[in-house]
C-alpha cells in the first residue's frame, strides 16, 4: 500500500537544475521513483539503516521539550503521535531557507504563523487533535532553528545551488535529496558544500555517514557542480538572553 507520493525537485527557481524524482511510501519503506527512463531506487537512510548496527533503536534521545510533551499529551502513545507529526520538521526549515536565499531575511510573526498552521495540521493528519501548549513549544523550536540558519547564512554563505535536490547512485540503486548545496567561505577560499540538516540534539556517527555518501552521489549526478565537502548543520539550543543564534557546523 503506498501511503505517500510526492514530487521531489530543487526548490530554488534559480538555483541549478536537478532531476525530478517521486518520494513514495509503500508498505513502510521510502523510495524514489524515476520517471524517465523508469527506475527504483532505495532511501539513502533507509539503506544506511539496515546497513548498520546502531544499537538499541528503542533508546531514543529526546529533547527537553519533547520530553515535555508527555505531561501535556497524557501519555507515551499520543507523545509518539506527535514525534510522527514532526517527521516533516525539516520540510519547514528547507521551507525557510528558500525565504533566506530570495529575501536574505525571515519575517517572524509571518514564519510563527506559517509555522502554527502546518504544525496544527500535521496533528489532526495524525489522528490527534491540536494541543495549543505543545503547538506553542513547536513553534517557538522551528524559529529558533530558523534562526539558526539564517546566522549561519549570514556568517558562511556566498551562493546556494540548490535545496532539497535529488541525486542518485544507479550502481548502488539509492537515491536522496540533498538539504542544501551552497558555495561558503573559508579561512583560504571558497568550497562548494554539500550540507545535511539536522534537528537532534547532537550529530552522530550515523549523520556523518549519510552526508558522506551524500556528497558521492552528488558528484555522480551532477559532474558539472561538484561538491569538495560535504558537513552536517544543526542549530543549537542557544539563548533567547543573549540573542545570537548558534549553531553546530562540522565539515565530515
Amino acid at each position: 500500500m503506498i501511503t505517500e507520493n510526492i514530487e521531489i525537485r530543487n526548490l530554488l527557481s534559480n538555483g541549478i537544475e536537478t532531476i525530478t524524482m517521486s518520494r513514495i511510501n509503500a508498505f513502510g519503506k521510502r523510495m524514489y521513483v524515476l520517471k524517465t527512463p523508469f527506475k527504483v531506487y532505495s532511501g539513502l537512510t533507509g539503506a544506511l539503516g539496515a546497513a548498520t548496527f546502531k544499537g538499541n533503536q528503542d533508546a531514543k534521545r529526546l529533547t527537553k521539550w519533547r520530553d515535555k510533551m508527555i505531561d501535556h499529551l497524557g501519555g507515551q502513545a499520543n507523545q509518539e503521535a506527535y514525534l510522527n507529526s514532526m517527521a516533516d520538521f525539516g520540510t519547514l526549515l528547507h521551507e525557510c531557507t528558500v525565504r533566506i536565499k530570495e529575501k536574505g531575511c525571515l519575517i517572524w510573526n509571518e514564519e510563527q504563523s506559517y509555522a502554527t498552521s502546518f504544525f496544527e495540521a500535521s496533528a489532526r493528519s495524525n489522528g490527534i487533535a491540536p494541543n495549543a501548549e505543545v503547538v506553542r513549544m513547536q513553534v517557538f523550536e522551528y524559529c529558533k532553528a530558523a534562526a539558526s540558519i539564517l546566522q549561519f547564512f549570514y556568517d558562511n554563505v556566498i551562493d546556494v545551488y540548490s535545496i532539497e535536490g535529488m541525486c542518485k547512485s544507479d550502481a548502488l540503486c539509492i537515491a536522496t535529496p540533498i538539504d542544501l548545496v551552497c558555495r561558503v567561505k573559508e579561512k583560504k577560499g571558497e568550497s562548494v558544500v554539500t550540507i545535511n540538516i539536522k534537528t537532534s540534539s547532537q550529530i552522530g556517527d550515523h549523520q556523518r555517514e549519510q552526508c558522506a555518501v551524500e556528497k558521492f552521489m552528488w558528484n555522480v549526478t551532477y559532474p558539472d557542480c561538484q561538491a569538495t565537502k560535504t558537513a552536517v548543520l544543526r542549530s543549537k539550543d542557544w539563548s533567547i538572553k543573549k540573542g545570537l543564534p548558534t549553531y553546530e557546523y562540522e565539515v565530515v
